[in-house]
């Protein structure tokens, strides 16, 4: 992913561990790899807030929260000039119309005026930007690897279900979808477990 907006929701999972989900790993990847992350002009006191409470709330430690905004630095965020007077009309139609705070409005309208990708986890910002036919990165791209691993996982389970083979039963037809012991376990882990990779900021 070469360029995308996102919010204070989409970052924060890249800072606490309890928010984290794979498709948070995914876009930590693609902005450590060098993508252009843009943000409005109110990101800046969004995200210091977030951070702060966080610390506050016990989530983090204040050495982690630092640590953290220290490594925000490292990425190439894109920040977004402030609003001109003249666009409050535009701004207000686009919030009013689907009834969001002013502040999920700056991320809907500069996602809509760079026609880029929109990361968040917000329900109503969600919405919004599906409204406006603007991608929500939101959910798990399955990598290739894992991706062939479920498909084949799942394949091979419905033989076992048929009654077709089983696993690791190296005389059946099962076994040319049987899925590489490595990919088995990472799929496994992450269904058993609800974790996911922590490859973060370390």
């Amino acid at each position: 992913m070469d360029a995308f907006v996102l919010d204070v929701s989409a970052c924060m999972p890249w800072c606490c561990d309890d928010e984290t989900t794979p498709a948070s790993e995914e876009m930590l990847e693609w902005a450590k790899d060098g993508s252009e992350l843009h943000v409005p002009s109110i990101w800046p006191w969004e995200i210091l807030n977030a951070v702060g409470v966080a610390i506050r709330r016990r989530r983090i430690t204040a050495d982690r929260g630092k640590e953290f905004l220290e490594q925000l630095a490292t990425l190439n965020f894109k920040i977004d000039r402030g609003p001109r007077v003249s666009d409050f009309p535009d701004l207000y139609d686009l919030a009013n119309k689907y009834q969001l705070t002013a502040y999920d409005a700056a991320y809907l309208d500069l996602a809509k005026r760079l026609l880029l990708p929109l990361a968040t986890r917000d329900d109503d910002l969600k919405r919004a930007a599906q409204g406006e036919a603007i991608e929500v990165l939101s959910q798990l791209r399955l990598v290739p690897g894992l991706l062939r691993d479920l498909l084949c996982f799942l394949s091979l389970g419905a033989q076992v279900a048929a009654g077709e083979g089983r696993f690791g039963d190296g005389e059946s037809e099962s076994q040319q979808h049987e899925v590489p012991p490595e990919g088995l376990r990472r799929f496994a882990g992450w269904c058993w477990s609800g974790c996911v990779p922590r490859r973060r900021f370390r």
